[in-house]
């Protein structure tokens, strides 16, 4: 079962401290990590004039709350905390490629938030753990999308990390999203809808060999086939009518080239869900991978 050795969670200001400390502490309760590192990074130091602080009493003094409050919501799990100065992204995946974390913890909310969140999940070389607002941190229902490709089992491997989690017995639902097909020359000669039946048996048997081979308990799985020319907008749908907890989906890039293609599936959900997302990726441990991306365009 993949174990969360190391954690690094953002904690873009107080508002949202409580929020990222919660789901932490969760992950925490049975993951057992050596280390979460919590980070904040403020732009710019605008103290109140005429000022009364220096810059560096104002970081420790930031420091020291944010501690405080780590201690208190976590408090049995080693725990570093960081204030920065400059800009999130770049400060984030500097302090990624200086430590071998496994995942990431990030909050977000509004348009912007989750615009910086679309950027750090494209250019993160580990799994990223998106929380939006309002949202239980002890989840049970969780919905893993399933695309075929060479992330399926590890996509599968942190579902039931996750679900691992779970205080109860969680309810797993593995979705596929198949393309409506197109009329064609070719298919003139097969009524569409029998066409369609065709391929959904397919795929659902696929699915259900590729669970039955591969999770830790195949019959604790739903399985779930949907059509829709857009997977993304089918995945955040689905997960809206089965209210889950948990939206898991896995993401390409493994080097400088690939890394900008998140996925359309992973992007739309990032854009438009309400429910937590974790977008699951390859780990990079590549510094140079790393100091390259930080040389890339934003």
């Amino acid at each position: 079962m993949k174990r969360f050795h190391k954690i690094l969670a953002y904690c873009p200001d107080q508002s949202q401290t409580e929020r990222v400390l919660n789901w932490c502490n969760v992950i925490a309760w049975r993951s057992e990590p050596e280390l979460i590192s919590l980070v904040r990074v403020q732009e710019k130091f605008l103290p109140e004039f005429p000022s009364e602080i220096t810059e560096d009493e104002f970081l420790e003094s930031e420091r020291a709350d944010l501690a405080a409050e780590a201690d208190r919501a976590i408090p049995d799990v080693p725990k570093e905390v960081s204030i920065l100065m400059g800009d999130p992204l770049k400060n984030l995946l500097s302090e990624l490629s200086s430590g071998d974390y496994d995942l990431l913890v990030l909050p977000i909310g509004d348009a912007q938030s989750r615009i910086f969140a679309e950027r750090l999940a494209r250019k993160s070389p580990i799994g990223v753990l998106l929380i939006p607002p309002g949202v239980d941190p002890h989840f049970q229902h969780i919905l893993m999308a399933v695309d075929f490709s060479n992330m399926s089992q590890l996509t599968l491997e942190w579902t039931q990390a996750f679900a691992s989690l779970a205080k109860r017995d969680p309810i797993l639902e593995a979705l596929h999203v198949m393309h409506t097909p197109v009329e064609s020359r070719a298919t003139r000669a097969i009524p569409v809808e029998s066409l369609r039946n065709t391929i959904h048996d397919t795929v659902h048997g696929n699915l259900k060999t590729f669970i039955d081979e591969n999770a830790t308990t195949p019959d604790a799985w739903n399985l779930i086939v949907k059509e829709h020319p857009l997977p993304g907008i089918e995945i955040v749908r689905e997960a809206d009518q089965l209210e889950a907890d948990l939206i898991v989906i896995g993401a390409y890039g493994r080097n400088a080239l690939s890394i900008a293609l998140l996925g359309g599936a992973a992007t739309e959900a990032i854009r438009s869900s309400d429910r937590p997302i974790l977008v699951v990726k390859r780990k990079n441990k590549s510094l140079a991978f790393l100091r390259e991306l930080l040389g890339l365009s934003n």
